[in-house]
């Protein structure tokens, strides 16, 4: 998104907490010649240190698993707009009702609204356990309803959203946000 809107004249900058994601964004950015300065930054622990007039959310709520960690993405966002007439576009995973292509591989468990996976022991995270397996929090998958009363709860207005279906797998929930 930072580079389309570099192309259309907008300054754009962008925010991961990889390190490896940033460094190979600035690379990008520097090898075509683009306007961009990309950080790494955690966006439920930093305090944002720039307000903005559009922010954009390209998959990153529906890797927020908790429902606290949740709300401090929400704070955050809010905290980083310029003012009522900014924008929050975000593009995150909802529940359809087939998502067989998800619940079908053996590494993945979906338990309600959360999608839990086993990995390697070996990996430097929080482990929890889910019916006898060593999982971790994979992503969080709530249906259409529960993300609207979520956004609005968190003093969001959508203006214009879409659903994209999906064969077989999670829906793509894409909208346009405004503080309240």
């Amino acid at each position: 998104m930072a580079f389309i809107l570099d192309d259309l004249g907008f300054e754009a900058s962008g925010i991961d907490i990889s390190n490896v994601a940033i460094t190979q964004a600035n690379k990008n950015a520097l090898q075509l010649n683009k306007n961009i300065k990309f950080d790494v930054g955690d966006l439920l622990k930093d305090k944002p240190n720039k307000k903005y007039d559009f922010i954009s959310d390209s998959s990153c709520l529906h890797c927020i698993f908790f429902d606290e960690e949740r709300t401090d993405f929400y704070n955050y966002v809010r905290a980083s707009l310029n003012s009522s007439d900014s924008s929050f576009f975000i593009h995150t995973m909802i529940s359809s009702n087939n998502m067989s292509d998800i619940t079908n591989r053996p590494y993945l468990f979906l338990d309600g609204s959360f999608l839990w996976s086993t990995g390697k022991a070996e990996w430097d995270i929080k482990w929890y356990e889910f019916d006898e397996k060593k999982v971790f929090p994979h992503r969080r998958i709530l249906s259409k309803k529960e993300l609207v009363n979520e956004i609005e709860s968190h003093g969001l207005r959508i203006m214009e959203y879409k659903i994209n279906n999906v064969e077989k797998s999670a829906d793509t929930f894409i909208a346009l946000l405004k503080l309240k």
